[in-house]
């Protein structure tokens, strides 16, 4: 049985990379915007889902280019959960940042309140980015090194993830914050200033470049719970 698996496995391989051949200029051309690098990766970040357009996806996207450009290094995103907030801006976005728009020395330190949540879009981006349909496009993004929470590509570009709590190493080009505390301690006032203290005091001094290096924050729709993290957003900026 495991032979067979293998050998399923592999054909199945062949036959990616024999599409995706076929029709790589189309594909490449289709991703040199964030949306479509979305529609045509999802098959590969969720091979049993069927994507679903919301107008919301494209005002991220447009958000998130506007930070590859440089237009805007501060950006707090605020939808409702199952919204694909997470997949697209800690798992899509990078991965497409360092192929399609080729940066692959770019580099994130990416967080959450849950070490769990670190580990699933840092395996998620590492996946998409080992994936036959991404290395048949973008070859020249290859790993050197695979971890669970963090890895790095060839070209010194590399993810890092940490909890929020633990945010005192590393530093990247782009800090991506998803989630900085949980739903359930997020009434309390003492989470909240917490939260806010190891915002203000940790992750400002994260950042490769004061002036050019990105804050990407994540968080469930406005109400208190964001109002600390979206004041001290409005202060720096």
């Amino acid at each position: 049985m495991r032979a067979i698996r293998a050998e399923k496995a592999r054909r199945a391989a062949a036959l990616e990379r024999e599409r995706t051949a076929k029709d790589a200029e189309r594909i490449r051309a289709r991703c040199q915007t964030l949306a479509g690098f979305v529609r045509e990766a999802w098959h590969v970040v969720e091979p049993n889902s069927t994507f679903v357009h919301g107008w919301h996806l494209d005002a991220i996207c447009d958000h998130l280019e506007a930070v590859t450009d440089g237009r805007i290094n501060r950006l707090l995103i605020n939808v409702p959960p199952g919204t694909m907030k997470s997949l697209l801006t800690s798992v899509l976005w990078p991965a497409w940042e360092w192929g399609p728009i080729g940066c692959p020395s770019l580099r994130y330190l990416t967080t959450s309140y849950a070490e769990k949540y670190v580990k699933r879009d840092s395996r998620r981006m590492r996946d998409l980015v080992q994936s036959e349909w991404y290395r048949a496009l973008w070859p020249e993004v290859e790993l050197v090194r695979a971890g669970e929470s963090s890895f790095a590509n060839t070209k010194t570009g590399f993810r890092e993830g940490v909890p929020f709590a633990s945010l005192t190493g590393g530093r990247g080009d782009r800090v991506i914050i998803d989630d900085p505390h949980s739903t359930e301690t997020a009434e309390s006032e003492a989470e909240r200033t917490n939260t806010s203290r190891i915002f203000r005091e940790s992750v400002p001094t994260r950042l490769n470049d004061p002036i050019n290096s990105a804050i990407i924050v994540i968080m469930c729709w406005f109400s208190r719970r964001t109002e600390p993290v979206r004041r001290i957003i409005s202060i720096e900026n």
